[in-house]
């Protein structure tokens, strides 16, 4: 074999351990953007859920002093100055509900920056995934032609009178 088929071989098995380099490179990264994605709706899942909790709690709460005020009012109907003190812990209670809705308010706001986040990220997962699908198309058009100049040099060989080299 003369030295130029032996220096193009030698490059062929460089550019081979290269593309194989690349691909495993890029198949951990894809693996790392899918086990972060997977992690942040795991952390959505979970921050809905609590929140639901929370939720069913209050809304829970707030039936039950409903459910109070009204026994308060059975109560105390005959009393003037016990329906004055009604009054009162029903505006408490009215309070309450107001500040409740008020934090209701900021989880909603939470959860919908959230949701923009979640969509940013897999906006760029997907580019992420473009561009790593794209480097495989060229790494894997890279190792066609190398396969063409291989078989070419096999060839070649072949119709010197030379049997062409065995694979390991």
């Amino acid at each position: 074999m003369n030295s130029q088929s032996q220096d193009r071989l030698d490059r062929v098995e460089q550019l081979l351990a290269w593309t194989a380099e690349q691909t495993a490179a890029n198949s951990r990264e894809i693996r790392e953007l899918c086990q972060s994605v997977q992690e942040l709706r795991q952390s959505i899942q979970e921050s809905r859920a609590q929140s639901a909790e929370e939720n069913a709690a209050r809304l829970r709460e707030i039936e039950e002093l409903r459910q109070s005020i009204q026994e308060s009012r059975a109560e105390f109907a005959e009393q003037a100055a016990a329906q004055a003190q009604s009054l009162r812990e029903l505006q408490q209670v009215v309070s309450e509900t107001r500040s409740d809705l008020a934090h209701l308010a900021e989880w909603a706001e939470e959860v919908t920056q959230a949701l923009v986040t979640l969509t940013a990220l897999q906006r760029e997962h997907e580019r992420a995934i473009q561009a790593i699908n794209q480097r495989q198309a060229e790494t894997d058009q890279r190792f066609n032609v190398l396969l063409e100049e291989v078989r070419y040099l096999i060839r070649r060989q072949g119709s010197d009178g030379n049997p062409p080299p065995s694979l390991p």
